[in-house]
């Protein structure tokens, strides 16, 4: 038993029930929002919900030092049917190279982008907006899959609630003007906490 339990505990692969199961993370480029996820950053093939309210709360300002991070390291990131296009120079001005920012628009394809992004396994992140009569079951299960086969965090951004019972995300954030983030799995973070406007993206460290 002593010999079983010595080789499980080199195994970051298996769950023992005892603790949490090790997932490869993405540093945030801010400590203080590291120290509060599960992870420590943001999972990898993984699916992340942001919950804004209203939308452009400023939740695509917490995501910009990792796409900054991505692009930088020549790995695409696509947006899928933001309800804005971001402003290039806001973008640049942020460290993204935009040679490697996605964006697609086309409302019939969105989900079928979203899940060819995540299965070719070449993106860095994938961020999708999505409205409440976009959402079915079956789209969300189809997007969980693929988003756990593959390396890239899947950022789900909705001001509505209606796709959480289809999914199961690693980690849950609502966004409130300010920016005001709160985690709302009570497990993980039982102190809702203010980060305030993400400062320049030069001033974020990655590991």
């Amino acid at each position: 038993m002593k010999a079983i339990n010595q080789l499980l505990s080199t195994r970051n692969d298996i769950w023992l029930g005892t603790k949490r199961p090790y997932r490869m993370a993405l540093p945030t480029g801010r400590d203080d929002l590291d120290q509060q996820l599960p992870d420590h950053g943001w999972p990898c093939g993984q699916i992340i919900e942001l919950l804004p309210t209203p939308l452009g709360s400023g939740e695509l300002s917490l995501l910009l030092p990792l796409l900054a991070h991505q692009t930088q390291q020549a790995k695409p990131v696509m947006l899928v049917s933001p309800p804005w296009i971001p402003c290039p120079q806001a973008m640049r001005q942020s460290g993204l190279c935009l040679e490697h920012m996605v964006i697609v628009n086309a409302q019939s394809h969105l989900f079928w982008a979203t899940e060819q992004a995540l299965k070719v396994g070449l993106c860095g992140a994938v961020i999708l907006w999505l409205t409440t009569k976009d959402i079915t079951a079956t789209r969300m299960r189809r997007l969980q899959l693929a988003c756990e086969n593959g390396p890239a965090p899947l950022f789900v951004i909705s001001s509505s609630h209606a796709h959480s019972q289809f999914i199961r995300s690693a980690v849950k954030i609502q966004v409130k003007p300010g920016p005001v983030f709160e985690l709302l799995d009570p497990k993980d973070a039982p102190e809702p906490y203010s980060l305030g406007h993400s400062p320049d993206t030069s001033t974020f460290k990655f590991g």
